[in-house]
């Protein structure tokens, strides 16, 4: 026997989640001049400038690294999304619009558990890259720096095997 009231619920529902990374600004250059240091570089890996002044970059179809200079952060943003397309049938039209909800609901929760656990599950690798990126720019700072000191003889730079970065730089004082 049928029931006398059916739906048929058509949603997509979409949960979002962040992760934020602070990047302290070498005290060798203005922050104005380590944050056009960061665009640069971030643009040299491929990132894009919106209207705003922001950097970003698409990972995949869910993730997103977003630099803000004025804020010195990068952001890393995770978006998903699930169709929802199921009958529903009561005796009731309340009822309909309560188990609507209750399955929205539900489907909310698993996707933003979902979501929380790609952001997490990916946490220390972005942290790795943020710090690579940073670690870049900071070298470039640091050489910019010695620019105005004097007249350079050498430069040196080496990465480590586990992300370590060194840089030497010989000086030549100016009288």
């Amino acid at each position: 026997m049928s029931k006398p009231y059916r739906i048929r619920l058509q949603e997509t529902v979409t949960v979002a989640d962040h992760s934020t990374f602070h990047i302290d600004p070498v005290p060798l250059v203005t922050q104005q001049g380590f944050e056009q240091i960061m665009q640069q570089t971030l643009q040299e890996l491929g990132w894009k400038a919106d209207s705003e002044g922001r950097l970003s970059i698409a990972i995949d179809d869910k993730e997103t690294w977003t630099y803000l200079p004025d804020k010195m952060q990068i952001i890393t943003s995770v978006e998903t999304q699930h169709q929802i397309n199921q009958n529903i049938e009561s005796w009731s039209p309340d009822v309909l619009e309560l188990e609507a909800e209750r399955i929205k609901q539900e489907r909310e929760r698993e996707l933003q558990q979902q979501t929380t656990n790609v952001l997490e599950a990916g946490q220390e690798e972005r942290r790795r890259q943020f710090e690579t990126i940073v670690a870049e720019a900071t070298g470039r700072a640091i050489k910019q720096a010695a620019e105005r000191l004097g007249d350079i003889q050498e430069i040196s730079e080496s990465r480590g095997e586990k992300g370590q970065y060194t840089l030497s730089i010989t000086i030549h004082e100016r009288e």
